[in-house]
């Protein structure tokens, strides 16, 4: 049984409409007859309520949980509206989904005449009529009807069931997964192109650098390898491996696990109505008595007791045939669904293998060639690098070859100053030139000369400097006199003469003693100053005269 159909009604666009208080989406659908129509999420809830209803245990397809807006993730919209999407395109392609009526009415395009023709169909029917689901079951499967229940059909029913259930986990922990690979792939894309501009800028930065500094150009001669284009190949394969996951590989897990969700609704209906039919078995087992003293024996029973047993019999011949029909079509379709995955998985593969297997030949080429650029760029950099360190080493040999060179040369000549210097009488040149005998006796004389002259000059102005100051002396004593005869003083009583008060040794002046010596000591100190005045090269002059005169 096909499910996919090209004739389709087809989702074109979300809208979201309403006011704050009343916000919902309204998503616009377009029918094979060119005529659109709009329909909220609770219209697909709506239709796919009856058709459950309708068609007990048979497979219907499933659509996206209900999840309020606020909690909404990020692209969410764009994924219900796809999952709603391949709803629509699988009912169009099931017969029995496509001939409901409560499908048909769900398309019908003007929405006014759908929202009271819908309340009026809800108004008129009721759900959960068991009589009517096997009427209309049998009138749709009608194959069903005399084909026989397999042997042990409780006991593999139960296995089918636990079976399914394990799927079921097994595809939610896949679909998990696969979600967060997808976003792991997309999010280290989004890093490998970050990481690629950060580069470009420190590439820029380094160059503007370099151009800028000669120094920095010198150290900087090697061309960094370029591996651009290695990182771009890299995360041109994460995105299309994302793509290929949220667009190919996610679809199919998701496909299979509401399917398999479908078949347990399925299998858990039929299991309700098995236990409906254990209910209803006892309890028309009172009204088939046959003992006659009985109550509920049909001669002992009112009027509105009969009625209560032919109904109460009579469902429990309709959950009979409906619980022996759902058996096997519930099998039937399990069988369908197994099919249908599978195909989906084969084909999931061969569409993951027409888009990576390419790109996965091109990236292995691209790993290659970086494998073989990095060994190369390595290879070079130890021979840049051996080359550096020999030549470090064979300068440091030449350098001490230098030094040993250079201490040897001045041992040499620091032995040779140490030797007795010979005098050459020829050499003109010299940078201190001996003076002659003659010149040596012609500077002493002269110096003798000066200092007699000036020790002559010095006690000369001595004795006149102390008759200017014995002058001005007398001079003030004589006034001091006369000044004195001018006043006239009062006599005046004798006072006591008061005994002399010795002086303290701590009034004594220590240094007046010597500075008494050194007033009588000053002329004593000009001669001394003269004679250190004298020229120390008379001094070497005479010594040298001396050594002339023994020689």
């Amino acid at each position: 049984m096909s499910t996919e159909n090209n004739d389709c009604t087809v989702i074109k666009q979300a809208e979201i409409a309403g006011n704050y208080f009343s916000k919902h989406i309204n998503f616009v659908l377009q029918i094979t007859s060119g005529e659109e129509l709009r329909r909220r999420y609770t219209d697909f809830i709506w239709v796919r309520d009856w058709l459950v209803n309708d068609l007990p245990g048979a497979y219907v397809p499933a659509i996206p949980p209900k999840l309020p807006i606020a909690l909404w993730p990020q692209g969410y919209l764009a994924k219900r509206k796809r999952e709603l999407q391949w709803f629509l395109k699988r009912c169009s392609g099931i017969p029995y989904v496509a001939d409901n009526k409560a499908y048909q009415l769900f398309l019908e395009p003007n929405s006014e005449v759908f929202q009271k023709t819908a309340k009026k169909f809800d108004g008129t029917r009721k759900k959960g009529v068991r009589k009517e689901q096997y009427e209309l079951l049998t009138a749709k499967f009608s194959e069903l009807v005399e084909e026989e229940l397999p042997e042990d059909h409780e006991k593999l029913d139960a296995e089918h069931l636990e079976h399914t259930q394990k799927l079921i986990e097994r595809y939610e922990a896949m679909l998990k997964n696969c979600e967060a690979l997808s976003d792991s792939l997309s999010q280290s894309q989004d890093s490998l192109n970050k990481f690629l501009t950060s580069r470009h800028e420190l590439g820029d930065l380094q160059q503007n650098e370099i151009t800028n500094s000669t120094f920095l150009a010198r150290f900087l001669k090697r061309k960094r390898p370029d591996i651009d284009k290695y990182f771009e190949k890299e995360g041109d394969n994460h995105t299309l491996w994302s793509k290929c996951l949220s667009r190919i590989w996610e679809p199919v897990i998701k496909k299979n696990f509401h399917d398999l969700k479908c078949i347990e609704e399925a299998m858990l209906f039929r299991d309700s109505i098995k236990a409906e039919l254990t209910k209803a078995t006892a309890t028309a087992e009172k009204w088939k008595t046959e003992d006659t003293g009985n109550k509920y024996h049909i001669e002992n029973l009112k009027a509105k007791q009969v009625d209560q047993r032919l109904n109460e019999i009579e469902n429990e011949e309709t959950l009979t045939y409906l619980y022996k029909f759902l058996v096997k079509l519930v099998d039937s379709h399990r069988k369908m669904v197994e099919k249908m995955n599978m195909d989906r998985w084969s084909s999931g593969a061969m569409t993951l293998k027409k888009h990576i297997v390419p790109k996965w030949t091109d990236q292995k080429q691209v790993w290659m060639e970086s494998l073989r650029t990095f060994r190369e760029a390595i290879s070079k950099m130890e021979k840049v690098d051996t080359e550096a360190r020999l030549q470090k080493e064979q300068e440091r040999v030449e350098a001490s070859k230098d030094m040993k060179t250079k201490e040897a040369a001045l041992s040499t000549e620091a032995d040779e100053d140490l030797g007795s210097p010979v005098a050459d009488p020829e050499e003109e040149d010299l940078a201190y030139p001996v003076p002659e005998v003659k010149e040596i006796v012609e500077v002493a004389e002269e110096k003798v000369s000066e200092k007699e002259s000036k020790e002559e000059v010095v006690e000369e102005e001595k004795p006149a400097e102390k008759v200017e100051e014995k002058k001005e002396e007398t001079k003030k004593e004589e006034s001091k006199k006369e000044e004195s005869k001018k006043e006239e003083p009062k006599k005046e009583e004798p006072k006591k003469e008061e005994p002399e008060k010795k002086p303290k040794e701590e009034d004594v002046d220590p240094f007046a003693d010597k500075q008494d010596e050194n007033q009588d000591n000053l002329f004593a100190d000009v001669k001394v100053i003269a004679d250190v005045n004298v020229d120390p090269l008379s001094k070497q002059s005479a010594e040298k005269m001396d050594t002339v005169d023994l020689k």
